[in-house]
């Protein structure tokens, strides 16, 4: 059995914001991407992400920088794009060479999505839990620590360890086997910062992919964002599940007793 960590990295999607493409598409989303690292990868992983950032920093041997937090919306702001997209390949085939596993859930910010919760961010907590469903097949075989950056909220703290936390409560009190999440292999969830190589690759995956994403809703793109989309196309050999999900509300049936006037039904539709 594998110890393997899950770095998770949200995107609001606003497709919106271009010009172009069929107005149906240019919804708002929001996005989770989840991406399963192993954990005796470290030394590898370690020399190899921060000679990607010497490189991208032009770094001489007279001259240490400090390193900047590494965030793919601001990705080193004084370099060419040219370094940026450099950076970003390297990632991409380190990613590749270590076999890092992508997992990534979408939804469309449907108006009756938003009036059914408080805030965009508890959204977040719908994608989380379809990505531990996601990896139910890595579960049976190896243990999985969940790990996500911190926005230090409440809300946030709520969504991501509390969801674990009632995972692990009620399997206790009922059972795994009446559990819709086998928590066997499940770790608690951890936090991390913008200072983290990990939280940073991430990041920068994700980024990625929402660009690839826009790509195939047939939405023109600055020729910087097109160059993000080609670069996402050679993740693919490690994307496992990517799905954006628009979620339906149907009147419940005759006699049927509910809280509210609607019930949930999640249809999957491949991005692709």
């Amino acid at each position: 059995m594998a110890v393997k960590f899950f770095y998770m990295d949200e995107q609001y999607v606003d497709p919106k914001s271009y010009r172009d493409g069929p107005a149906c598409q240019r919804r708002r989303c929001i996005s989770l991407t989840g991406v399963l690292i192993p954990a005796n990868i470290h030394g590898i992983f370690r020399s190899r992400f921060y000679g990607a950032v010497a490189t991208a920093l032009d770094i001489d041997d007279n001259i240490i920088p400090k390193i900047p937090e590494i965030h793919a919306v601001e990705l080193f702001p004084d370099q060419n794009d040219e370094a940026k997209f450099q950076f970003l390949e390297d990632l991409v085939a380190l990613c590749v060479e270590l076999n890092f596993q992508i997992y990534r859930v979408v939804y469309y910010e449907t108006p009756k999505l938003l009036r059914s919760f408080q805030d965009r961010k508890e959204i977040l907590g719908l994608c989380f839990s379809g990505l531990l469903h996601c990896l139910e097949n890595e579960l049976a075989r190896n243990e999985v620590w969940p790990v996500m950056e911190s926005d230090n909220s409440p809300k946030q703290d709520k969504l991501f360890a509390g969801h674990i936390q009632c995972i692990d409560y009620l399997s206790f009190l009922i059972g795994n086997e009446s559990m819709s999440i086998d928590n066997g292999n499940l770790g608690e969830l951890h936090y991390s910062t913008k200072r983290s190589a990990y939280g940073a690759v991430t990041d920068c995956i994700s980024y990625l992919l929402d660009a690839k994403f826009l790509r195939s809703l047939d939405i023109t793109a600055s020729t910087f964002k097109q160059k993000l989309a080609e670069i996402a196309m050679k993740l693919e050999p490690l994307i496992m599940f990517d799905e954006i999900i628009e979620m339906k509300f149907e009147k419940p049936p005759p006699g049927y007793v509910s809280q509210g006037p609607y019930r949930y039904v999640f249809p999957i539709t491949p991005t692709d």
